[in-house]
């Protein structure tokens, strides 16, 4: 009992220690992989810096009002458990599910 409570004690204190440094952090590193894998998972020189102060970035307004184009769907993805169900449907019914 007495261990266990020891052991309880330290996680928390490891928590609390690792949760107020990452609030005092201003700063975060950028990890970049790139689509022809010239880099993977490659820590970037430099520290991405945040604050409250404008940068000289051009600022970014997004007005959700005013919309530009239609989007017709966000795309598709088929999982071991949808294929299942689809391989117990007949054939004109997936067929007609899937187009």
């Amino acid at each position: 009992m007495k261990l266990k409570l020891l052991l309880c004690s330290s996680c928390a204190l490891v928590f609390f220690s690792l949760s107020s440094n990452a609030q005092q952090e201003q700063d975060a590193r950028l990890w970049l992989t790139t689509p022809d894998r010239t880099a993977l998972v490659a820590l970037q020189p430099g520290a991405l810096h945040f604050s409250s102060e404008a940068g000289q970035s051009p600022a970014l307004t997004v007005d959700d009002a005013q919309p530009f184009q239609s989007i017709d769907g966000f795309g598709f993805a088929l999982t071991g458990g949808s294929a299942q169900l689809l391989m117990r449907m007949g054939a004109a019914q997936r067929s007609a599910l899937l187009k």
